[in-house]
């Protein structure tokens, strides 16, 4: 899967999902099996996932081309074009120093950039799916705005499908419920992406996800 040796980042990967939608479990999984997830991270104000996963400086750049709060378009994406192919080869000497193997980046905004990432990066794409009545669940107990739960996810999920199809890219789907039940599925999950973990390693992401 090494997408990347010759243009000095480590392979990535991009995990895709609307909010609640568990993109952070999933993300904080990938990042304790040799991924690095380029931190700092935005942090929530949910205790249960007070850390998201999401590099700030990350979601920062994605905030100056979309709103959060609409989904609607404020900036060009070639902003991200010319910032985002440094920025990896910065974060994969970072990552090298921590013996990590892979890139793992997330946010919902990532569908909305799918051939922007295929040009830069090639990354191999995860899409994390969950019931709409779960994602509201999890958004009200968040007390979060709309537009974080059974609102925004259907634009999240159409936006990824199309971009993904109109870039002519394979992905994979990771079923959340199915990833947090099924050792099968996350053993799966790990072969495909090419990661290769410590035992100390596999038995820390395993403990990160709760029952």
């Amino acid at each position: 899967m090494d997408n990347s040796s010759e243009v000095g980042f480590l392979p990535v990967v991009c995990v895709i999902g609307s909010w609640s939608s568990g993109t952070t479990a999933v993300t904080g999984f990938l990042a304790r099996l040799g991924a690095y997830s380029c931190p700092p991270h935005f942090r929530t104000n949910d205790p249960l996932t007070p850390d998201s996963h999401e590099s700030i400086e990350l979601r920062n750049r994605l905030l100056r081309i979309y709103d959060e709060q609409t989904l609607r378009r404020i900036g060009q994406p070639e902003l991200l074009l010319a910032w985002l192919r440094p920025w990896l080869v910065e974060e994969s000497a970072k990552a090298r120093l921590q013996g990590c193997t892979h890139i793992v980046i997330k946010h919902p905004l990532l569908a909305t950039l799918v051939s922007l990432l295929v040009e830069v990066c090639n990354p191999t794409f995860v899409v994390v799916t969950r019931p709409l009545p779960a994602i509201e669940r999890t958004r009200l107990r968040r007390n979060w705005p709309e537009v974080y739960g059974a609102k925004g996810a259907p634009a999240i999920y159409s936006t990824a499908l199309n971009c993904l199809i109109d870039a002519q890219q394979s992905f994979l789907t990771i079923a959340f419920a199915d990833f947090l039940a099924s050792n099968a599925t996350r053993d799966f999950l790990v072969r495909t992406l090419e990661l290769t973990p410590s035992e100390s390693q596999r038995q820390s992401a395993e403990a990160w996800l709760r029952p």
